[in-house]
């Protein structure tokens, strides 16, 4: 279990710098959006039976492949 939650935190750290690097141009600007969102609550994964729309999900490899 604990191989798992320091993938997730790998891969978490690897997509906020893809995403920094994509959406802002300043260094200082890009630690500052690393920091605010390199925090474990934001890589806790849930599993659930939702019914959300689809169409109202944030897809993060779209977001950073496509820009």
């Amino acid at each position: 279990m604990e191989f798992l939650k320091d993938l997730i935190k790998i891969q978490h750290q690897q997509t906020l710098e893809i995403l920094s690097n994509k959406l802002l141009t300043r260094q200082e600007d890009k630690d500052e959006f690393i920091d605010k969102f390199n925090k474990p609550n934001y890589q806790l994964i849930k599993v659930s039976n939702t019914k959300m729309n689809i169409r109202n999900r944030v897809k993060i490899d779209e977001l950073i492949y496509n820009l």
